[in-house]
């Protein structure tokens, strides 16, 4: 089975302008989160934090500016709820990046809307991801994903303003 977790890290190198020396919470199976805790320390984060389950969430946003949900494929309810991250988003002034990795929704889709919340959903992530395999693939170097304009800044709570908007990467 093929993994994304590479093209995930990208997209999240992609959006927040590079991942050097910033923090993230995988929340999880240990399972689910070793593949990307692995990439992004890797990618030169300074902590990556790593949770089983969302309960100690809103104490640990303040700290971070990614935030990966990768539940079981057998979670059927919104894992994190908008009010769990409202909570420790209070007073943030940089911007936070949820990328929800689960088959379905498993952040309550109300987090989007959050000033400083920029949450991609599982089919976001997905179309993102089908566009950038239809270009295809280049064997001599890393490729970097572009979040294409209508996802990134057309549906609402996907970018709040333009401190979300990903930057283009030079190839």
């Amino acid at each position: 089975m093929h993994s994304i977790a590479p093209e995930v890290v990208s997209i999240a190198d992609a959006c927040l302008g590079g991942l050097h020396d910033r923090s993230a919470l995988l929340i999880g199976p240990e399972k689910q989160r070793q593949p990307y805790a692995l990439l992004l320390q890797q990618a030169g984060m300074k902590c990556v934090y790593q949770e089983s389950t969302p309960l100690h969430v809103s104490h640990i946003l303040p700290h971070i500016q990614l935030l990966m949900s990768l539940p079981t494929p057998s979670q059927t309810v919104p894992l994190l709820t908008a009010a769990t991250v409202a909570s420790g988003c209070a007073g943030r002034r940089t911007p936070l990046l949820i990328l929800d990795l689960a088959e379905t929704t498993s952040v309550e889709e109300l987090a989007g809307l959050l000033p400083a919340v920029c949450l991609y959903t599982p089919s976001d992530l997905q179309r993102i991801l089908s566009a950038a395999r239809a270009t295809g693939p280049d064997e001599n170097r890393v490729r970097h994903y572009t979040i294409p304009p209508a996802i990134a800044h057309s549906e609402p709570g996907l970018s709040n303003s333009g401190d979300f908007a990903p930057r283009p990467r030079k190839m």
